[in-house]
């Protein structure tokens, strides 16, 4: 007998036993990993069905959209000069350099991912764009004024 209370139509164990968290992880992590140019176009494509512009992926996108998009908070956040905003779910740092350019030099940006490939992506991108990249142990030092995960905003 199937439980018809579960997203997947099974019950809960099945689900559990499935590891779900490791999958994502596993399939983001080769993402992040072996993502290529090649592949730009059909991201960047993905990207603007959520509303991200061309002017953001020309400036932005290249290595850091890689078409994993799920919404586009930074376009709905209000996030004013001189902000902390922690972006979870960072991925390639896409969307955590948009909000960089809205809180400019006094704001601050935090970059939160749980792929060690996406981080280390990301880390990249970050210097190659002359940012900075700080530790995980700074963040508690700051006030977060906005928060945003998989399409979710926090004020």
């Amino acid at each position: 007998k199937k439980d018809s209370g579960s997203c997947c139509g099974g019950n809960k164990e099945n689900v559990k036993d499935k590891n779900i968290k490791k999958v994502v992880l596993d399939r983001y992590s080769a993402t992040a990993r072996n993502f290529t140019s090649k592949q730009q176009k059909s991201a960047d494509n993905i990207a603007q069905v959520f509303g991200y512009t061309s002017q953001e992926l020309n400036e932005f996108g290249a290595d850091s959209n890689m078409g994993l998009s799920c919404g586009n908070p930074v376009a709905q956040a209000s996030i004013k000069p001189g902000e902390v905003v922690m972006d979870l779910g960072s991925g390639g740092g896409f969307d955590s350099f948009l909000a960089l350019k809205r809180v400019g030099k006094t704001g601050k940006v935090i970059g939160i991912d749980m792929s060690k490939d996406m981080i280390n992506r990301a880390s990249k991108n970050a210097k190659k764009r002359g940012y900075k990249i700080g530790d995980i142990n700074d963040i508690y030092d700051d006030d977060v004024n906005i928060a945003f995960y998989n399409t979710e905003i926090e004020n």
